[in-house]
């Protein structure tokens, strides 16, 4: 007689949750222990990275927002290439190969605001060999500090500069007079001109203070700084009276200011010794000028741009996070800084992850709304779980996908033909994925401990958590610390389908890379041009694009009403719209000019439109999203809130496993390798077997 399978119930389909599951099933000496179920409210899985198709406008991909993987996402790398390995798709399937699904980009361009004028600063990052996924184990800090010199000194090289003044061999001697005799051996045989050559043997002190075993020494830390903050003063004696007009100087200074600036933080407030998180009572832009950084630093593109990434333009950053994801941005990226989905990211993240896990045994159960988590008596584990069941399914089960061009994709809208409710949903409009939906539930389901389940992977948003586990945020001081501090805010998205391509729209270098453009002007900060995935649509061939526009930014937060607002979500959908209005208007200029007449009016005429509305009907027939949703809130990483953040495996319940962007990861921020840093975390807890987490711990005390 074979052993009872543990149950797992895992509530949310997104990143960490598939993650989990993914993980957790890994291995089939295992995969025979668990008896998984994945319970899922609406039709489709990915959460925040959920995608669809929709029918009426030409199979069109639609996005919660603008999604690249960065090209450090070793752990979420990593797992889809097994993924994809696992699926074995013919290649006769569209996207058979991971390969296919996430290509390499280069390029990125800041737009920079200087006297009120915006500048585009195309920046291209050198490519190399290594494959994301393929990275055993990351540099310490003192190591990165080493490449970021090696960085700095480059640049510096390829940037010419005035060349007035130089640094004194004598200079660099007064701020080694201090160290051991050890130290002075090597740092005497350093010689210092100026210029580059001072990067360059500060960088050698930093290898050779390495390999000696002494970069943990605080005396070595002080020379280090002395010598950069003197590099510093040079370095502006140079540029100062040219920054204002020469670009090309400006960059170099803005560039070099934070690279040493930063390095500069670093040493004084003990993060080598400390760890990262030490700074993460400081925002990051208060934490740079902590450290001497200029105004021009602080408020330019490239600090811009990050708040940009993580929605933290209207909030603080914390420093420790911000450090965190830009050394490992810059300076850890495998083959390309980041990498471009070739479909949408339900089509080629969440479809094979379905496929696979489905494969394995995994049963998922949509429509399934989980609306309490309720704990046992003792308040040490969860007892039961109450389910919301949003429809009836024709045939018990529901088969989630549509195909499309040779591709398994998720629909907009669920597969009414299968639901019996459905010509009800339909004509109603009704979004089973909205908390403020009208609709009426068929039924409730309950779970019970040690029948229905034995452990459980909470997998929801953070904003949900309230609504979904009132009871652990009653009960147990760490969820409401969690609650109360870790922040989370509302973002936007528009797509835009253009009849002309990149160049007819008028995008200054339609030559290069295919344009990401960020730092620009709030709300909509950020644009990409996304018409390589033209070719996985299905246009009438009298209103087929060549161009499609994503658009994002952050979203003044309106809270979360309560779900009797039925109108709400419309509400906010107008007001993204509004915004997409006023961006073509006033801003497109900077970027696709072509889009407004000379006098301001929107050509409605080069939107391409399904339907072939006439006038501003055309523009109303895009896609425009609110992501307001409690399940669709983006987390935050406000200075300070790092604390209250706990382990997957650390919920204070015997039972229960957390999964999201919202746990202690190493990362600490939203996004998708923080899930499947969750996610993984989460399944070694539930399993008790180890695994390898790449990052969980960057940046931590020695």
């Amino acid at each position: 007689m074979s052993p009872q399978k543990r149950k797992v119930a895992v509530l949310g389909s997104g990143m960490a949750a598939m993650s989990a599951v993914f993980e957790l099933t890994q291995d089939p000496a295992f995969r025979d222990q668990y008896d998984v179920t994945v319970y899922q409210m609406g039709w489709r899985a990915g959460g925040k990275g959920a995608s669809g198709r929709n029918p009426e406008y030409g199979n069109r991909i639609e996005e919660h927002g603008l999604h690249f993987w960065l090209g450090f996402y070793q752990n979420a790398f990593r797992l889809i290439r097994q993924c994809y390995a696992e699926a074995n798709r013919p290649l006769t399937e569209a996207m058979a190969t991971w390969s296919e699904a996430l290509k390499p980009s280069n390029q990125m361009t800041l737009e920079e605001n200087v006297d009120g004028k915006w500048y585009p600063w195309l920046i291209e990052f050198p490519a190399n060999d290594l494959l994301p996924g393929d990275a055993g184990h990351l540099p310490s800090l003192w190591e990165v500090i080493g490449m970021v010199l090696r960085s700095l000194r480059s640049l510096l090289r390829d940037t010419p500069v005035p060349g007035k003044t130089q640094i004194t061999h004598e200079t660099f001697l007064a701020e080694v007079r201090t160290l051991t005799r050890e130290v002075e051996v090597f740092a005497e045989g350093l010689f210092l001109t100026g210029g580059a050559v001072i990067l360059e043997d500060a960088e050698k002190l930093v290898n050779a203070a390495f390999a000696n075993s002494m970069h943990l020494d605080t005396r070595l830390h002080a020379a280090v700084g002395g010598i950069l903050e003197q590099f510093l003063k040079w370095l502006w004696s140079e540029v100062e009276e040219s920054i204002d007009q020469d670009t090309e100087l400006r960059h170099l200074w803005i560039v070099m200011d934070l690279g040493i600036c930063a390095i500069l933080g670093m040493l004084a407030d003990g993060v080598l010794t400390g760890g990262i998180k030490v700074i993460d009572q400081y925002d990051f832009r208060e934490w740079l000028s902590k450290h001497g950084a200029t105004d021009i630093t602080v408020n330019s593109a490239i600090i811009k741009a990050l708040y940009d990434l993580i929605f933290a333009e209207n909030d603080t950053a914390s420093a420790a996070v911000m450090l965190h994801g830009t050394l490992r941005l810059l300076f850890m990226y495998s083959g390309s800084i980041y990498w471009r989905m070739q479909s949408g990211m339900g089509d080629v993240i969440f479809a094979p992850l379905y496929e696979v896990l489905k494969q394995r045994g995994v049963k998922f159960k949509f429509f399934h709304r989980a609306t309490n988590v309720g704990l046992a008596p003792d308040k040490k584990s969860v007892a039961s779980i109450t389910l919301a069941q949003q429809v009836t399914l024709k045939d018990g089960d529901y088969d989630p996908f549509i195909t499309v061009k040779r591709m398994k994709c998720w629909p907009s809208h669920p597969n009414y033909d299968q639901i019996v409710e459905g010509r009800e949903l339909q004509k109603q409009k009704i979004d089973l994925e909205s908390y403020w939906s009208p609709w009426k539930d068929v039924g409730s389901v309950e779970l019970h401990r040690g029948t229905d389940f034995d452990d459980v992977i909470l997998g929801v948003s953070l904003a949900s958590i309230p609504i979904v586990a009132a009871e652990l945020v009653a009960a147990l001081p760490k969820w409401k610390a969690l609650v109360d501090n870790v922040k989370t805010t509302t973002t936007q998205a528009s797509q835009l389908w253009c009849l002309p391509d990149i160049a007819g729209l008028g995008w200054s270098y339609w030559t290069e890379d295919r344009a990401l453009v960020t730092s620009y002007a709030e709300p909509l900060d950020t644009w990409a041009d996304m018409s390589h995935l033209l070719v996985h649509e299905s246009w009438p061939d009298d209103q087929s694009p060549l161009q499609i526009s994503y658009l994002c930014g952050g979203m003044k937060d309106p809270g979360i009403p309560p779900p009797s607002d039925t109108s709400f979500p419309a509400r906010m959908r107008q007001a993204v719209y509004d915004n997409t209005v006023q961006f073509l208007k006033t801003q497109s200029q900077e970027l696709i000019p072509q889009i407004v007449h000379q006098d301001g009016q929107i050509q409605y005429d080069l939107l391409a439109d399904a339907k072939d509305g006439k006038g501003e009907e055309r523009l109303q027939n895009q896609y425009f999203r609110a992501n307001v949703e409690p399940s669709e809130r983006y987390v935050l990483s406000v200075k300070g809130s790092t604390q209250y953040r706990f382990r997957s495996d650390d919920t204070d319940l015997s039972n229960l496993y957390a999964a999201g962007d919202w746990t202690k990861t190493g990362m600490n921020a939203g996004c998708i390798e923080a899930a499947v840093m969750s996610g993984l975390r989460a399944a070694a807890g539930l399993s008790g077997r180890p695994v390898v987490i790449i990052g969980e711990n960057f940046g931590e005390a020695v």
